[in-house]
């Protein structure tokens, strides 16, 4: 599923994404270069590298997924409110970790 599109402008910053295959993205040449072995964009993280990264961050982070992953997501909150968003997803403020 895609994401919600036009969110990088309307944010007015960029993104990180953590995919499987890049296939939230609509660009074409991200899902060619992804699936020809180049490297990865550095905004886009592999799914299974973002505990990691929620890890290691030295920023806040909001944090959004699809509703689908409602329990995944109330893990990650540990505590924290989630909030609705349109489009069936979901999200969550993770503050700056403490170093």
């Amino acid at each position: 599923a895609c994401m919600p599109h036009g969110l990088p402008f309307y944010l007015g910053q960029e993104l990180t994404v953590f995919t499987e295959d890049g296939k939230e993205l609509t660009s074409n040449y991200v899902l060619f270069s992804i699936k020809t072995g180049k490297p990865w964009a550095k905004r886009l993280i592999p799914l299974d590298r973002y505990p990691a990264y929620l890890a290691e961050r030295q920023h806040p982070v909001f944090l959004m997924a699809r509703t689908e992953r409602m329990k995944e997501m109330t893990a990650l909150a540990s505590g924290r409110e989630l909030v609705l968003l349109p489009g069936d997803y979901l999200g969550v403020l993770l503050e700056r970790q403490e170093r």
